[in-house]
């Protein structure tokens, strides 16, 4: 049997990962006994060789590689929504913060100084891409709870 090296099958939107993500496909789906002759040609790339095989793989084949990108898919759509989450908590972060400000200086009268660094876009980047979402983690602690129940661990 193949060992895939790595979590996740690679995504076919990635151009530098596309030949792997076709030899990977076709080892999956396509049946073989000899790697070096039944998965391509030596004349063929492995591009090629998966749209030929496509082309009379049965509909099923075809979910399977539909189900393997929707995992992508799926990352991406998460990934996005984070990052939007994580622009709308910084700005809403800073209102706050510059309410405070304002109101500390009107109600002391005076400006006060301060020897802390300011910081930038970069530092706020890094403090919340550091940082679990709460219903990320909780999503983790009952996974294993669950993965418990079922028995998976000891």
């Amino acid at each position: 049997l193949p060992n895939f090296i790595g979590q996740y099958f690679p995504s076919c939107e990635d151009p530098d990962q596309y030949a792997f993500y076709c030899a990977s496909m076709l080892l999956l789906l396509k049946p073989w006994h000899d790697i070096a002759s039944d998965l391509k040609t030596l004349s063929q790339t492995w591009e090629s060789a998966l749209q030929t095989f496509l082309t009379q793989a049965p509909l099923e084949v075809h979910h399977i590689i539909s189900s393997v990108q929707y995992f992508h898919q799926c990352e991406r759509s998460a990934q996005d929504w984070k990052m939007q989450e994580a622009g709308t908590h910084v700005q809403g972060l800073m209102d706050e913060c510059s309410k405070d400000i304002d109101q500390g200086d009107m109600q002391a009268g005076t400006t006060t100084t301060s020897s802390a660094v300011p910081l930038n876009e970069q530092d706020v980047a890094d403090l919340l891409s550091s940082q679990t979402p709460r219903a990320e983690e909780m999503h983790g602690w009952l996974a294993l709870e669950v993965a418990h129940f079922a028995g998976i661990f000891p």
